[in-house]
């Protein structure tokens, strides 16, 4: 991904606006970023791409105490061109998706920055699962930007009806979409516009790289299809990269920005205590009824969660992937301390 295709865009149709421009001062050269790669960027300037890297100083220090300072895509970062571009710092962000990068010991790692809208996909058959949904929803939720079910593949099951009811009842606005009939893809172009981003997150083979090439009205990524035996895909899509969608007349950038991304199987959020509570408010409401204010919902006396769970007011694997949710951020609190 060279980045060709968003030559010529403009800083606003980038998604530039007032936000960042009061973070530059005069003289000092804005670009987005449309890849990352491990030590290298594709960035784009107002007039195109280029290739950067990260300047001295700050390379050292997102690889030691700042690492969430280091550019992801999406990010707009300032820039010189010494002779080749070199990034010197990024920009503060409207909004990012965090998550923790694997290994024992929890780092924050970002995803994706200054997007408006998040696409949490998940697709018709085995690959379903209203547990990950929920951790997507709790990350996206605490890093400011709107979430979006989509329940993709919709031409796979002849009633939707129990799958729109389990996803619904996540609490986020759920789209049903279909690459072969069309369905739904009016309903997404209507959270893009010129100057908006949106993320694409889900695990592989539930059809992302196919909704975003309709949406771009073009083969902008690759695709295949996904294993007969378990419904996994293949990773078709190996890197973030920013994608620009057409406008009225076809204009490039004219419907937004696009940001696709590799699968995504097991995501853990990074303190995501609030969206957590965003995710959860059904459980979280219960909950302030519960007799003791540090109720863990286990084994305490005057629980009312589980009174819920009882007379079924509350579904009993909801409450238990919040708990889950919230053990693995206080262990991963905890860890960052003992690690300090």
């Amino acid at each position: 991904m060279s980045g060709g295709r968003l030559s010529g865009l403009g800083l606003t149709k980038l998604g530039f606006g007032p936000f960042f421009s009061a973070q530059i001062q005069e003289g000092e050269l804005v670009a987005r970023v449309a890849v990352e790669h491990r030590d290298r960027f594709v960035i784009v300037t107002a007039d195109g791409p280029e290739e950067a890297e990260l300047a001295g100083r700050f390379w050292q220090r997102t690889r030691t105490e700042r690492q969430l300072d280091k550019p992801v895509v999406g990010d707009f970062v300032v820039f010189k061109r010494i002779p080749a571009p070199v990034i010197e710092r990024r920009l503060d962000r409207r909004t990012e998706l965090l998550r923790q990068a694997a290994g024992r010991r929890p780092i924050p790692q970002g995803v994706a920055a200054n997007i408006d809208v998040v696409f949490i996909l998940t697709a018709v058959g085995e690959d379903l699962s209203a547990r990950r949904v929920e951790r997507f929803l709790g990350a996206v939720r605490a890093g400011r930007a709107q979430a979006v079910v989509v329940l993709s593949k919709a031409d796979l099951s002849a009633d939707l009806s129990p799958l729109q009811a389990e996803l619904g009842a996540l609490g986020a606005e759920l789209i049903v979409t279909s690459a072969v009939t069309g369905l739904g893809l009016e309903q997404l172009r209507a959270h893009l516009g010129e100057g908006k981003t949106a993320l694409l997150v889900g695990s592989s083979g539930v059809g992302k790289s196919t909704l975003a090439n309709h949406l771009a009205e073009e083969a902008l990524r690759s695709t295949a299809d996904v294993r007969v035996k378990d419904d996994k895909g293949r990773h078709t899509t190996t890197e973030r990269a920013l994608l620009p969608l057409p406008g009225p007349g076809g204009v490039a950038g004219g419907g937004g920005l696009l940001i696709d991304s590799p699968g995504i199987r097991e995501f853990l959020p990074w303190e995501a205590g609030q969206g957590v509570q965003a995710s959860f408010e059904d459980v979280e409401a219960v909950a302030q009824d519960c007799r003791f204010r540090d109720c863990r919902h286990e084994r305490e006396p005057g629980c009312a969660v589980r009174s819920a769970v009882e007379d079924g007011r509350l579904d009993s694997a909801r409450v238990m992937n919040a708990q889950k949710l919230r053990a693995e951020q206080d262990e991963a609190r905890g860890k960052g301390r003992r690690g300090r």
